[in-house]
């Protein structure tokens, strides 16, 4: 007999065989003897039904176990999901009631009130489904979610609280700031008890409580330490009392006090000033009316000096109190030249030095004495005044001395002809500029020279060339050499250029366009492109023309730009030649910026303006006639070497003396390294055309 098994090897229980009855014949009723098969027959059925029967049971038992794993995990899954409500319903409400504290928008007692209520509603309503021993155990077991949360909460409510009571004492430390300024002692007290007390309950920590303290110290004194100077800047007692006050502020930041200290000491500077000229001021009324003419005169003469405009009035009085005085002369010349030239200041800087050499020389012949020590004082401020103001715009510093130029009228710099046509009015006060100052001034002031020089650099180099020689046309020559200075501070090349203007080579061309183009080849180095294979490598190009120029000017300034112009027309040079320099193409740049050649004449190299040869130059010296000379020395006398000479002799030396350059075509003569000079001192000149 065979036993059925399942897929699972386990025993699949049979439908027990039913018997058959069999018919037995009666003659085979009797006992049979068969050996003892039937009985092991029997005993085999009896143990296939018992199998069968265990079988049973063991399915059955299967299907409870099953049974009551799946009623285990429904459980389990019932539990997790109150877990998850509970904890996401606590954690909403966690959530919004921490929001809502945070922004004031709930109490703390109000949220503490709803967290209780609320949370505990949460859990009731999550666990409502299960049950009763689960609910118990879900509602034990959120108790620890429950209480997380809730310190979450407290912990909003403790920062809220902090800010709160971070705010007061912010607003508390501005109600104090503006006590201090009646009780700084009171405020300071109060701020370091209120913030040792409180500024814990803030949430600050004790290193922001001692800064807290300091800083308030700090700024209640440096107000209070500020506002007391403030007040007593006009008053020299009450700073001084300020700068007590202040040094014995302990609390007071340092650096700060320092500041302060600095900014009293200049108040006191500045009303000792003005207490000084007010006393100044009272003391030259006082002399007007009460010391005699000559203090009177004295004051008048040191006021007239400054350059300024005289009141008549004050001229009237101090002519009346001098009346019948050798001083009234005196102050009568004094007036009629403030008049006419604005004072010592608005004289010619050569008068201006003159005075100052004519007061030295008296000290130095009478001795010294306080007045005249303070004449002298003044006469160098004026010339320094002046000499510094010319230094910077000589323009400017001649508009500001000279009554002419009170109708003085800035130039329209927007284009070439606009500003053309303002030079023609402003050349004739650069000529007088010039004169006065006795040096070449430019028509422009600081302020109009730097739009001119970037709208003459923006044009082509033959544009700027071309524009620059017909400004040159309208200011005149020594404009122009005055404007070219200006323009030279800032833009060498462009002032070069417009020095260059009258300077044209033989071949017709414009040095100064040969100028701007050197400028423009040097800057993007089209006169070294081929640098490895020029005849004069760039580094040797001033030396070359240094040694060209050694000893031809006595002024090593004129040299240095004769140099660099050379310089700017070898570069212009090298790039018409493909980057390449011959050493002949540098003895040509010299000779285009001198105008001529540069040739030895009797021991010494001179230059030599064009169409002007050594011959012609020679020529020259043995024909100067004593007719030409007395125009420079009418006197028939010449100094050389300080030795005075008569007329006849001293052209007789003539062509054998050495000469310097002064100006293009004119020399001075040197004898025994020193200029040939009249009786006035000032250099004979020949002039070679």
């Amino acid at each position: 007999m065979k036993i059925p098994m399942g897929d699972g090897g386990q025993l699949t229980p049979q439908t027990r065989p039913t018997a058959t009855p069999s018919i037995t014949p009666l003659a085979a009723a009797r006992p049979v003897d068969d050996g003892g098969m039937g009985a092991a027959g029997q005993r085999l059925g009896n143990t296939a039904m018992s199998i069968a029967d265990n079988a049973l049971d063991e399915v059955e038992r299967a299907k409870k176990q099953e049974a009551q794993k799946q009623a285990a995990r429904a459980e389990q899954i019932q539990q997790l999901t109150a877990h998850a409500a509970v904890q996401t319903g606590l954690a909403d409400l966690n959530e919004e009631l921490t929001v809502g504290v945070k922004t004031g928008a709930v109490s703390k007692d109000d949220a503490r009130k709803q967290w209780a209520e609320r949370s505990t509603k949460v859990v009731t309503e999550s666990v409502a489904g299960l049950p009763g021993d689960l609910g118990a155990l879900v509602t034990a077991q959120m108790k620890e979610v429950g209480g997380r949360l809730n310190n979450k909460l407290e912990d909003s409510i403790r920062l809220r609280d902090q800010s709160v009571a971070d705010a007061g004492l912010i607003t508390y430390k501005e109600q104090l700031q503006r006590l201090s300024a009646s009780d700084l002692p009171g405020a300071v007290s109060q701020w370091e008890q209120t913030v040792r007390t409180a500024g814990p309950a803030a949430g600050w920590t004790p290193e922001k409580v001692e800064k807290e303290v300091q800083g308030f110290k700090e700024t209640v004194y440096y107000t209070k330490a500020y506002e007391a100077v403030s007040l007593a800047r006009n008053n020299r007692g009450q700073l001084e009392l300020a700068e007590k006050a202040i040094a014995d502020m302990k609390d007071l930041d340092p650096q700060k006090k320092a500041v302060l200290l600095d900014r009293a000491s200049s108040y006191k500077f500045a009303l000792d000033q003005k207490a000084e000229l007010q006393a100044q001021r009272a003391q030259r009324q006082a002399e007007a009316h009460l010391k005699r003419a000559e203090a009177t005169f004295q004051t008048f003469q040191a006021v007239s000096d400054k350059g300024l405009a005289l009141d008549p009035a004050y001229i009237d009085t101090v002519i009346k109190q001098t009346a019948g005085t050798p001083y009234q002369a005196g102050v009568v010349g004094l007036a009629r030249q403030s008049q006419e030239n604005g004072g010592l200041a608005a004289q010619p800087l050569s008068a201006q030095r003159a005075a100052l050499d004519a007061v030295q020389a008296q000290i130095a012949r009478d001795g010294n004495t306080p007045a005249l020590a303070k004449r002298r004082d003044q006469i160098e401020k004026v010339v320094r005044g002046t000499e510094t103001d010319i230094s910077k715009d000589p323009l400017r510093a001649f508009v500001e001395r000279s009554p002419v130029a009170a109708d003085f009228k800035p130039l329209d710099t927007s284009s070439i002809p606009a500003l053309t046509k303002g030079l023609q009015e402003r050349a004739p006060l650069a000529e007088m500029a010039r004169l006065q100052f006795g040096r070449p001034v430019s028509p422009l002031t600081n302020e109009e020279a730097e739009p001119v020089r970037r709208m003459i650099a923006a044009l082509p180099p033959r544009e700027q060339a071309a524009a620059l020689a017909g400004l040159a046309t309208v200011m005149g020559r020594d404009s122009a050499r005055g404007l070219a200075a200006q323009l030279q501070k800032d833009d060498p090349t462009l002032g070069y250029a417009l020095s260059q203007t009258s300077n044209m080579t033989t071949a017709g061309r414009s040095v100064a366009e040969m100028i701007v183009r050197g400028g423009l080849a040097k800057k993007d180095g089209t006169s070294t492109k081929n640098e490895r294979e020029p005849d004069v490598k760039l580094k040797n190009w001033s030396a070359n023309i240094t040694t060209q120029l050694e000893n031809v000017y006595g002024n090593q300034t004129l040299t240095n730009e004769i140099r660099d112009q050379a310089i700017l027309v070898a570069h212009s040079l090298a790039s018409e030649n493909g980057g390449k320099l011959a050493e002949r193409d540098l003895t040509r740049a010299v000779n285009f910026v001198i105008g001529g050649e540069i040739v030895e004449h009797n021991g010494r190299k001179v230059p030599l303006p064009a169409g002007i040869t050594q011959d012609m130059l020679e020529k020259r010296t043995r024909s100067v006639s004593a007719a030409e000379l007395s125009k420079q020395a009418p006197d028939g006398i010449i100094r050389a070497a300080g030795v005075p000479v008569p007329m006849d002799e001293f052209l007789k030396k003539l062509p054998g003396q050495e000469l310097t350059p002064v100006r293009p075509g004119e020399y001075a003569v040197l004898i025994n390294g020193r200029p040939a000079v009249n009786s006035k001192g000032v250099p004979v000149l020949i002039g070679v055309r």
